[in-house]
């Protein structure tokens, strides 16, 4: 994907982020204790022993979270499930990932949770408090269709960083398609956000597997929201987006189906203004919003696979600016 260069000074970014990120500070207590000391100014200092708990929670939290991820790697390569060979028939034939590809983007098997929780506990040394408070996946009857039917672990990275896990089922049954562990907040961070700014803007898509599939395809800076539009809590998304660095937008939502089978453009036109209002309100002379629109009911992740990426990126290039699609 080619997107335009041009820098935009007029872009916000939280300042404190900023200097943390360019002096490689850990926490934005150094970075407060380093501007601090430039203007010779006191500061007062944290309880060591709570900020020594809480560093210690999050290290034993990262490494359950590494753990899992492990888990799932070999049952992924290991288990002979008819889970499992139902999962790799269905990223093979039905999304079209290769090995590499579910590699790249960490993809996992899932097999019955029960087995998850003695791994973990028994094998690993982790508390059931501890696999509780970072995944909960279980309902208030100790029940999760995680492990049922939602047998996809896919790790939920910003950044480079994983925040935790979302499982996502591979049938076509009643309920939510996706299901996140307790401790992600998929409201706070797009979805396979780049670690470093580039210039060439990001590309918004609903789902994080358009994500995965035009990652796949040689596509770069394309980052889910995990809804319809950007609105409510999900400004948060463009809050962290905008504090490192990003300076372009390009809003790429699906195009669904009327209760007749017909493109429902109303329902997109709508999704797309709820999206800019709230980029708008977060910075009202921010600019650089375009819109690629699909000619026909479809996603990403269907249409790279019907159309191809060449008439993909086509439609990418032909992203026409908020201003443009208001007045069309």
């Amino acid at each position: 994907m080619c997107f335009r260069e041009q820098d935009n000074w007029s872009a916000p970014e939280r300042v404190m982020y900023r200097i943390m990120r360019e002096n490689a500070f850990p926490s934005v207590y150094e970075a407060y204790q380093h501007v601090s000391g430039m203007l010779s100014l006191d500061m007062s200092r944290p309880d060591f022993r709570e900020v020594a708990e809480a560093v210690s929670k999050a290290q034993r939290r990262d490494s359950l979270l590494e753990t899992l991820i492990g888990y799932f790697i070999w049952n992924r390569g290991n288990s002979t499930s008819a889970k499992a060979s139902r999962m790799r028939s269905y990223l093979k034939d039905t999304r079209g990932l290769d090995v590499c590809g579910c590699r790249r983007f960490s993809l996992r098997f899932v097999p019955d949770w029960n087995s998850v929780v003695r791994c973990m506990t028994i094998n690993k040394g982790f508390t059931m408090k501890e696999l509780d408070e970072v995944c909960g996946v279980r309902n208030t009857e100790g029940y999760t269709t995680v492990g049922k039917t939602h047998v996809l672990a896919i790790p939920y990275r910003c950044a480079g960083e994983v925040k935790g896990f979302i499982f996502r089922r591979i049938d076509s049954g009643d309920g939510p398609k996706y299901l996140a562990i307790s401790g992600l907040d998929r409201k706070s961070v797009f979805f396979n956000m780049p670690a470093y700014r580039d210039h060439k803007g990001i590309l918004v898509v609903e789902a994080e597997f358009d994500a995965i599939t035009a990652t796949h395809y040689g596509f770069s800076n394309l980052v889910a929201k995990g809804g319809a539009d950007i609105s409510g809590d999900r400004r948060h998304q463009v809050e962290d987006a905008f504090a490192r660095g990003e300076d372009r937008n390009y809003l790429c939502p699906d195009l669904d189906a009327d209760s007749d089978g017909n493109p429902d453009f109303e329902k997109r036109h709508a999704a797309i203004m709820r999206s800019i209002h709230t980029i708008k309100n977060l910075a009202q002379g921010f600019d650089n919003i375009y819109v690629v629109c699909f000619p026909k009911v479809t996603d990403p992740d269907s249409f790279l696979q019907q159309e191809g990426p060449d008439r993909f990126n086509s439609l990418v290039k032909g992203a026409v600016p908020y201003w443009n699609y208001l007045a069309a």
